[in-house]
């Protein structure tokens, strides 16, 4: 909007070019900067111009708080210097010609690391004016952070936005939008891809059921189909307990979590194959792979759900990347224990053990 009303507009950011692709047309200059060198490049930034209108994006914050939790030394460390490089900001700023400094998040970090949850330290953040501002204090919302913008630098806010200009501009210009939209965002179309999959594995798996059905002799039909969903039911149960936040990108470096669910699911799984091995089939290694994929169920879910929603995340989004990783150790984790269980069950055999 600034643009399209003639005004000079730069992008500043710490390695993150993302706003490019979500702005192509939004910037008179633009300048990514390497994370290491962003913050003396800052120090020795020229003052803004006349009526410019900057967006400075400090992401080393966040990827602190992913990486090492919003408790840690290394999170506070990123927000002391994030600190210092806005003081720089308003040392450059002339207040006798109405300039201003806006500084808030798109979100918080649970204390572990992550957002994405409905929890009060990742849905409540600041909003911290210098300026122009009256001193208040008031509570608003993110979708009101434009509104505010396009009040204090005197343009028309963008006519998708919802939101109203927060009471803390001493000069607000209000003006209603004549605006459409610099650029329509894509949506990405719907795909078949994902749920073809799904259905493709939920078919295999049902074909899979009938043939031990039919071959299984004292198998029955229920005990059978049981035995195939037990790990997955077992897994999700367990992943419940163990994450119980819905802040799914929390994921620390200090205690891999990859490493940590595979411990924390091997107990759950073994136990589970013990028992679907030992008490539930007699045709073991027909059951393992009927077992194996009922595993399979979770991934299957999560790909038909995250490779074909319109406008949802794409495969390749971090958030439904995760969801795949879960669903991909249920199954990685249940059929790798499944499948021990039953050599170990097979040489007991062999060896003339009596089983359970």
């Amino acid at each position: 909007m600034a643009r399209s009303a003639l005004r000079p507009t730069h992008l500043v950011a710490d390695g993150t070019d993302w706003w490019v692709t979500l702005f192509p047309n939004g910037y008179s200059q633009i300048d990514v900067i390497d994370k290491a060198a962003f913050h003396d490049w800052l120090a020795a930034a020229p003052a803004p111009l006349p009526g410019e209108v900057t967006l400075v994006h400090i992401v080393a914050v966040d990827d602190a708080g992913h990486d090492y939790g919003a408790m840690s030394e290394a999170y506070d460390a990123e927000a002391i210097v994030a600190g210092a490089e806005i003081r720089t900001l308003m040392g450059r700023l002339d207040l006798a010609h109405g300039d201003l400094l806006m500084v808030t998040a798109d979100h918080g970090h649970i204390d572990r690391g992550g957002h994405g949850g409905p929890e009060p330290e990742v849905m409540n953040i600041a909003l911290d004016a210098y300026g122009p501002v009256t001193p208040t204090a008031c509570r608003g919302s993110l979708l009101d952070v434009p509104a505010t913008i396009a009040a204090a630098i005197d343009v028309p806010p963008p006519a998708a936005s919802s939101g109203h200009a927060l009471p803390i501009l001493t000069t607000p210009h209000l003006r209603p939008s004549s605006f459409t939209p610099l650029a329509v965002p894509e949506v990405r179309a719907s795909s078949t891809t994902g749920l073809v999959l799904a259905v493709l594995a939920l078919l295999v798996l049902l074909a899979v059921a009938l043939q031990l059905v039919a071959r299984g002799g004292r198998d029955s039909r229920v005990r059978l189909v049981f035995a195939a969903l037990l790990w997955p039911l077992v897994a999700v149960v367990a992943y419940l307990v163990l994450e119980p936040t819905l802040s799914l990108s929390a994921v620390w470096k200090r205690d891999p979590w990859t490493l940590r669910m595979i411990a924390l699911f091997g107990v759950p799984a073994l136990l589970t194959a013990l028992v679907v091995f030992g008490r539930l089939v007699v045709d073991r290694w027909g059951g393992l792979v009927l077992w194996s994929l009922g595993a399979l169920l979770p991934f299957a879910a999560a790909l038909g759900l995250h490779g074909s929603l319109a406008a949802g995340p794409g495969l390749g989004d971090p958030h439904a990347a995760f969801a795949l990783i879960v669903s991909d150790l249920i199954a990685t984790v249940g059929a790798g224990v499944g499948l021990l269980v039953v050599i170990a069950l097979a040489l007991l055999a062999r060896r003339g053990v009596r089983q359970p």
